[in-house]
């Protein structure tokens, strides 16, 4: 969503009075405001389909995959994203790049491939960018996602997005929160300053409910003996913490977390009504799923050929140190760059010593 953005109605960018509209809402969204100067004709061309140009309150876009599924994008996005096409236009394989966009299932990988594209026709060392190329791995034609010329030598590239979307593991946090919250409930009652902070270490969830109990029980005989302050109760990969509850949540850079809170008809203080939270660590799904979408990349790219990665997956810290363990090991020569995005920007690259393609693929040209 784009914060400030007043539309009250539905527009439709294919009618003059509605990219009006538009561009007094976007008045004061300077970046905005000039994309649709230069670019909408541009996106109109590329996206002639009603649910493209059907602009909802927010300046958010709609685009059906499935009977009951949908994607969104902003505004903003997509005509960064025309403006990033345009760039690509003059270059091999283009129609092939922007049909990814007609089904429904390509939307999101052949999005994350045209910004990393516009990406690599950036850099300094770019000399230009082929789609699509076909290349032959065990005896079977593949197609990587582009071959990209460079003053270094030639990458064939590969783009890989996580295909789990963040919705699904916050479906599962309020599972696991909905259990604990039936547990907690039965070793009642709690002292009404005091909140608990329970921390799972996405291991297995085989008997979670378990470990479950076991930490509540540990905290709430704690409590009742007055032993609670200060102590963590544990089991296996599950923790918890009696605090009090205008004491803020512990922050955790990869983590995703879930709370109950009990309001009453007098109004107060969220934080202060929440009884429970639950945080559930990503570093171990990060680090697995950053590995499980760089070798099936692999997959695509020719063994005897020098080859880059981009991964886009949430997380920082996690997915670079898999990254970088991986990268360095000699089964890996033949990908000697890789690099982590994050919501559709580089984060982090890591690349092989002793070979050409290093840190010089990260400058913009002059």
């Amino acid at each position: 969503m784009i914060e400030g953005l007043p539309i009250s109605r539905i527009l439709d960018l294919s009618i003059p009075a509605d990219q009006r509209y538009l561009r007094e809402a976007a008045s004061s969204h300077p970046e905005l405001l000039s994309l649709i100067e230069e670019y909408v004709d541009e996106y109109l061309s590329l996206f002639p389909q009603l649910d493209w140009r059907r602009v909802y309150s927010g300046g958010m876009l709609s685009i059906p995959t499935t009977r009951k599924h949908s994607i969104s994008f902003d505004l903003l996005q997509m005509l960064r994203l025309a403006k990033s096409l345009k760039k690509l236009t003059p270059y091999s394989g283009y129609e092939k790049l922007v049909s990814g966009f007609r089904n429904p299932t390509q939307i999101n990988s052949t999005y994350f491939e045209a910004v990393v594209g516009s990406w690599c026709v950036d850099r300094d060392v770019s000399v230009s960018i082929e789609f699509s190329p076909e290349v032959t791995v065990k005896g079977k034609c593949k197609r990587p996602d582009f071959l990209w010329h460079t003053r270094l030598g030639n990458l064939y590239c590969e783009c890989k997005r996580n295909n789990l979307l963040e919705s699904k593991l916050n479906a599962r946090v309020e599972k696991l929160l909905s259990w604990l919250s039936m547990i907690y409930e039965e070793y009642g009652p709690w002292d009404a300053s005091l909140r608990l902070d329970v921390r799972f270490e996405r291991g297995s969830t085989n008997r979670i409910r378990d470990r479950f109990r076991t930490v509540v029980a540990q905290a709430s005989a704690a409590l009742k003996d007055g032993t609670h302050a200060g102590q963590t109760f544990r089991e296996d990969d599950v923790s918890a913490v009696l605090r009090c509850r205008n004491e803020p949540v512990p922050q955790e850079r990869e983590s995703i977390q879930a709370s109950i809170a009990k309001v009453g008809p007098v109004a107060q203080n969220l934080a202060e009504a929440t009884h429970l939270n639950l945080r559930m660590s990503l570093a171990k799904y990060r680090q697995e799923s950053v590995g499980r979408l760089l070798r099936d990349a692999r997959t695509q790219l020719p063994p005897d050929s020098p080859s880059a990665v981009f991964v886009e997956l949430g997380g920082y810290e996690a997915a670079q140190q898999k990254l970088q363990r991986l990268v360095g090991r000699p089964a890996y020569a033949s990908t000697p760059w890789v690099s982590l995005w994050v919501h559709g920007e580089i984060s982090s690259a890591i690349w092989q010593n002793g070979q050409q393609f290093d840190d010089r693929l990260l400058l913009t040209r002059p």
